[in-house]
């Protein structure tokens, strides 16, 4: 039987970073290690899209000293660490329990979601959306009318309910897929010939102004098309370290349609 080695917060990160560079995260980002003890031997690993109260709750329930996020815990730069606000208790938790927080953010997103996202999705061929590497484009194996795609797109991520802007019955053959907030993409992906944009975080005046540019939109919400974070890395982590425990939240939407 082969020796078992232990190995650091700070190991765990160089392993992460090899399997998806940190140095693809884009310049307005903080992915990486957010809160951290980089000498702790790893105990366990807990897995989530965002490092919420709850989640950091469970990660410490379920005895994790490690807190694997897409989400970065800190994203504008904080004045100040302290217990009357909400990031700050939940650094002051973290760092009281000795649990370290990594986050995978944009360095996932163009290592990784692009493209995990794109196979569920009838593509018959499949390039990069934007300049920085995120999102996908390619067209349909074969036309789908904007209602069937949206529906499609609510079955194969098991969504709540999505929301489109365009004719229900319209024909659409060219596919641009950007997970999580992708208003900003909306030019680019009519540039590119998109008929359709599948994202999430789309304000009422994006939509108007992407039909006017005539391009259609589907929105899943940004936890709708990101949330297939979670099972990917904790699928990496059981096959990469098969001796340690990993944890991952529950997928639950964070809200309600009635």
């Amino acid at each position: 039987m082969s020796q078992w080695n232990p190995f650091t917060v700070k190991e765990l990160l160089e392993d992460l970073n090899k399997a998806v560079p940190f140095s693809l995260a884009v310049d307005w980002d903080n992915s990486g290690i957010q809160v951290g003890n980089m000498q702790d031997e790893v105990k366990g690993i807990y897995v989530a899209l965002d490092p919420t109260t709850e989640v950091i709750n469970n990660c410490i329930k379920d005895g994790c000293n490690v807190l694997l996020t897409h989400h970065p815990l800190l994203f504008d730069k904080p004045k100040q660490i302290t217990n009357e606000n909400y990031i700050g208790r939940r650094v002051l938790k973290l760092l009281n329990n000795r649990v370290s927080c990594i986050s995978m953010h944009t360095n996932f997103d163009v290592a990784v979601m692009g493209p995990l996202v794109a196979e569920r999705f009838p593509y018959k061929s499949v390039d990069t959306l934007s300049e920085d590497g995120m999102g996908t484009i390619g067209v349909l194996n074969a036309p789908m009318q904007l209602k069937a795609l949206a529906n499609h797109t609510k079955t194969v991520f098991g969504l709540p309910s999505v929301s489109f802007y365009g004719n229900p019955g319209l024909s659409v053959s060219k596919l641009a897929v950007l997970p999580g907030s992708g208003h900003d993409e909306i030019d680019n992906a009519k540039a590119k010939g998109a008929d359709v944009l599948i994202t999430g975080d789309v304000s009422h005046h994006n939509g108007l102004d992407a039909l006017e540019k005539g391009l259609c939109i589907i929105d899943a919400g940004h936890y709708g098309l990101e949330y297939v974070f979670t099972d990917y890395m904790a699928d990496y982590l059981i096959n990469t370290f098969p001796r340690i425990y990993v944890g991952k939240a529950q997928a639950r939407f964070p809200y309600h349609t009635i």
